[in-house]
């Protein structure tokens, strides 16, 4: 299992189209999870724009995990991490996706936004 400390004010919420999908990236702040970041955003807005409204979350998920890989990222589906909390573990989790061992990416398939967001 890989650990993973709780979200911080560099997490990014991203809504490429606010009512289809959503994905939440976990990353740091260097300059090359940034550049991962971009790689991964590029890639969700190629899934959105071909596969377009309708789907279940577990065709995007697959789309975006095809699409990941044929970008040359590793990708793992469904992989446990363990959750700290000021190094205490305090949970496990299972991601979505795990992008080249050091980006988080949850992807939400959704109707619309709440009035909230």
């Amino acid at each position: 299992m890989t650990g993973f400390t709780g979200f911080s004010e560099t997490d990014q919420l991203l809504d490429p189209c606010p009512s289809i999908l959503m994905l939440f990236i976990r990353t740091d702040p260097d300059m090359q999870s940034q550049d991962l970041t971009k790689k991964i955003i590029g890639c969700a807005m190629k899934v959105h724009s071909t596969l377009r409204p309708g789907f279940l979350e577990s065709v995007y998920q697959k789309a975006m995990v095809y699409e990941l890989i044929r970008a040359g990222m590793k990708v793992e589906s469904g992989r446990p991490v363990q959750v700290y909390y000021e190094g205490m573990p305090v949970g496990d989790f299972v991601t979505d996706m795990l992008v080249e061992d050091r980006l988080i990416l949850e992807l939400k398939a959704i109707q619309s936004l709440a009035q909230a967001h």
